[in-house]
């Protein structure tokens, strides 16, 4: 009976050395686990502040280049406002204003439909991309702005009301929502803030101007 005992009390000791190993291997996990919550948080404040400091530094430095920007305007004698606005697609499908310098015509859409009625190649490009090489719509100073990024300065606005990131993906319009057939790609591209730049504006002079 006392070496039955005695097997009884190794067992029971077998079995509680299994019961602390498991605890601490849950308790490990749990810390593990919050530390890789944290972490995102922590790169997400850090990304802030920095979107925060450039953003107050460069809507200074915005001062004098849009100044410089409407005396241009007003020798290529282009009217309309020197900021443009439109609604775009934000993080978790919300939208936001976008600012930037207006680099079009007043009464484009109704340019631009004129031209494609009257352009079928034109037309099949804007129906493929969006985009026209040759846009009617472009001013003098516009044209300028685009091809030197300049037109996209006015975002920086957008860094410090925190609807865009310094880097992110490019924002987009409702219509272009389409691009995003695919639900997983579409989730993984509403998860972010839109950027004033990323991977699209590196490639966008190989491109049509956006």
């Amino acid at each position: 009976m006392e070496v039955i005992n005695g097997k009884n009390v190794v067992m029971a000791e077998n079995i509680l050395g299994a019961s602390d190993v498991i605890t601490d291997k849950k308790t490990k996990e749990k810390r593990i686990e919050r530390e890789e919550i944290r972490k995102p948080y922590i790169w997400l404040l850090f990304k802030r502040i920095i979107d925060l400091i450039i953003g107050l530094v460069g809507t200074i430095l915005l001062i004098p280049i849009t100044l410089i920007v409407w005396i241009m305007k007003k020798i290529n004698k282009e009217d309309g406002p020197v900021f443009y606005t439109q609604l775009r697609v934000g993080k978790n499908g919300n939208h936001f204003k976008i600012y930037k310098y207006r680099t079009m015509v007043i009464g484009a859409d109704k340019k631009l439909q004129e031209y494609l009625d009257s352009n079928s190649d034109a037309k099949k490009e804007w129906e493929e991309t969006r985009k026209l090489e040759n846009d009617p719509r472009i001013t003098k100073t516009g044209r300028f702005l685009r091809e030197t990024s300049l037109d996209e300065l006015p975002q920086l606005i957008n860094l410090l009301n925190g609807t865009m990131s310094l880097i992110g993906p490019r924002p987009i319009i409702d219509e272009e929502m389409c691009m995003y057939n695919n639900e997983d790609e579409r989730k993984k591209f509403l998860s972010v803030k839109p950027g004033i730049t990323g991977y699209w504006a590196v490639n966008r002079k190989k491109q049509y101007n956006l």
